[in-house]
């Protein structure tokens, strides 16, 4: 018999499902700073990214039940979770900007880079919050995140098609609104 350590993360959120805390733990020592990470690049905010991801890891505990292994990794269904919080805290702070703070990637730079990158990711951070909701989590996810246009489609409830149609408007506005400055920031052919 494999040990929880061992275990998928499928098998583990059976175990969740019976009530299984260490089950549940090491779950969320195998996955929480990576979607806290996820939280706090999307709303810019460490305090309400905390608040996010623990209120989707409640939602583990609680609708672990509701899981199906055959539908969906685990990874793929947290991050939807995950997403549809995030999605809502926006909406409640729907007239708030992207906070200043607001990094692109993951890995900062130096001073020294991150002075040279001001400007642009100013401009992206300014043009980003203009997007609707819907072209800005798809962004977000597909550029951002890195996940593949079908992986991004699931977690945003779409079909594939209509991801991609979010990503063509968005990439349009985006080029538009920077196509000005884009020897000044930088920034490839869009």
């Amino acid at each position: 018999m494999k040990t929880a350590d061992e275990r998928s993360d499928e098998s583990l959120m059976t175990a969740v499902a019976d009530g299984d805390r260490a089950a549940y733990a090491l779950l969320v020592h195998r996955h929480g700073l990576k979607f806290r990470a996820l939280a706090i690049r999307i709303l810019g905010d460490a305090a309400l990214a905390d608040d996010v991801t623990q209120d989707a890891w409640t939602t583990v505990w609680h609708r672990a039940d509701r899981f199906d292994p055959a539908k969906a990794r685990f990874s793929t269904w947290f991050y939807r979770v995950v997403v549809n919080r995030v999605l809502d805290m926006r909406r409640i702070r729907r007239a708030d900007p992207l906070p200043e703070g607001f990094d692109m990637e993951d890995d900062r730079p130096g001073a020294e880079a991150g002075l040279a990158l001001s400007r642009r990711d100013e401009k992206v951070r300014a043009v980003l919050d203009t997007l609707p909701e819907r072209q800005r989590m798809a962004v977000m996810l597909c550029y951002f995140e890195g996940l593949s246009n079908a992986a991004a489609a699931e977690m945003l409830g779409l079909h594939l098609k209509a991801l991609e149609s979010l990503l063509v408007r968005a990439r349009r506005r985006l080029r538009d609104a920077l196509c000005d400055d884009r020897d000044d920031l930088l920034l490839p052919h869009v």
